[in-house]
């Protein structure tokens, strides 16, 4: 910007000050340009020498700007008093740099420029007071109580320097540069906080679906003080992970997850759930966190399916390369679960609990001694609808009824997904 700004005003001399005396102020131009790019290289370092660096370049450049303007040039001829440069309003342009500092964002430097500019044009007006023939008035009562034709005759006297303009002057600089120093300050709080709010973002996403991210976010942490809610919870298990990992090595190992994670991740985000964790070779899914809603398990029920297509196309994949197949099971129940942050003040975290949980996870580890794709609770399936399974193409449903479960007294009624024979 600032280089922009200076190729105008370069351009703008010759209308300014004529032809012959653009020769004069070009080499100040270029002098401000090469100390706009040494500021520039220096912003990007930390250490205090950069910081000490930007300051002097920064009282040079006031100081040289006050010269250039202040100074009559040598063109000007011995009949021009350097009072007289006082009324040609060029002080404007200090302005220029005060809102040049400003674009550091650096509120101490926006400041540091404003009582530069105030010294060096303070410095100016009174070596234009220490010049021959040139005088002010410092008696406020006396100039106050000047006639209008006294007033007019003292403005017009060429070797006038008024201090009340001077005073003006220098405290207007001082209060555009706290302005802007404090512009600046919030406009770097309010940079950081959407930094923060960007890597807050991309952490959660990792977990949460885009749908639920930004309200995650616009929360503060430990807001989500725990409630108890309607939820479906999934658990999807990578089978044979243990088996594979003992025969084969790390990279193919960490491979295979990775794999698995990723599809895992992308059918839970596609139909609006929560990847609540990774369990190693698992993972545990919720939908209707944080905030539940009507189709949650009808959503769930979709991501089944796609998981089941997927993991297919997946297996089928790895055996077409030589690689060994892979197959995943699915436990899903639907309940009340305890949603919310739990911990203490070191550390919080967004949990779900509640025997839906428990269930579902159960659910899963039957998933392998009746090889079959997905055990699915009774209260999932009413509220999902019986009905809506027949819908899932691939595989066929069949209620297994009754089962106790590890763990639990009261029996459970369950369906079985299982794979549509082919042929």
């Amino acid at each position: 910007m600032r280089l922009a700004v200076l190729v105008g005003i370069a351009l703008w001399l010759p209308a300014r000050v004529g032809a012959h005396m653009f020769f004069h102020y070009l080499p100040p131009i270029a002098l401000f340009a090469f100390f706009g790019l040494v500021q520039a290289a220096a912003a990007h370092r930390r250490h205090l020498a950069a910081r000490l660096l930007q300051a002097l370049l920064i009282a040079l450049d006031m100081a040289i700007l006050t010269w250039v303007l202040l100074v009559p040039p040598p063109m000007a001829g011995p009949d021009w008093p350097p009072s007289m440069q006082l009324r040609l309003g060029s002080f404007p342009f200090l302005f220029l740099f005060v809102a040049f500092a400003a674009l550091g964002y650096a509120p101490l430097l926006t400041l540091w420029t404003a009582a530069a500019g105030a010294a060096a044009w303070s410095a100016g007006h009174l070596w234009i007071l220490a010049q021959p023939g040139v005088f002010t008035v410092t008696d406020l009562g006396r100039l106050h109580g000047l006639t209008t034709a006294g007033i007019v005759r003292l403005l017009l006297d060429p070797r006038y320097v008024s201090v009340l303009v001077w005073l003006q002057e220098v405290l207007l600089l001082l209060a555009v540069g706290a302005i802007l120093a404090v512009a600046v300050a919030g406009a770097r709080a309010l940079v950081a906080r959407a930094a923060r709010m960007a890597a807050e973002r991309a952490r959660l996403a990792r977990h949460f679906s885009p749908n639920v991210v930004d309200e995650l976010v616009a929360r503060a942490p430990g807001t989500f003080a725990p409630r108890l809610q309607p939820a479906v919870v999934m658990f999807v298990d990578l089978r044979g992970f243990t088996a594979f990992a003992a025969t084969h090595p790390p990279a193919a190992v960490v491979e295979l997850l990775g794999e698995f994670h990723a599809i895992v991740a992308e059918a839970v985000f596609r139909h609006g759930g929560t990847l609540d964790k990774y369990l190693g070779d698992g993972a545990m899914v919720t939908f209707g966190t944080p905030a539940p809603g009507d189709d949650d398990a009808r959503r769930a029920l979709a991501c089944i399916g796609d998981l089941h297509r997927a993991a297919g196309t997946w297996s089928e994949q790895r055996a077409a390369h030589g690689r060994a197949p892979v197959r995943i099971g699915i436990g899903c129940q639907a309940g009340d679960v305890l949603v919310g942050d739990i911990g203490d003040v070191r550390r919080l975290e967004f949990a779900v609990l509640g025997d839906a949980v428990n269930v579902a996870s159960r659910l899963q580890e039957l998933t392998r001694p009746w090889d079959v794709f997905a055990v699915l609770g009774n209260e999932f399936v009413h509220r999902c609808g019986a009905d809506a399974l027949a819908g899932l193409t691939g595989l066929e449903a069949e209620r297994r009824g009754e089962v106790a479960l590890r763990g639990r007294e009261q029996r459970l009624d369950l369906w079985l997904l299982r794979d549509v024979p082919r042929g």
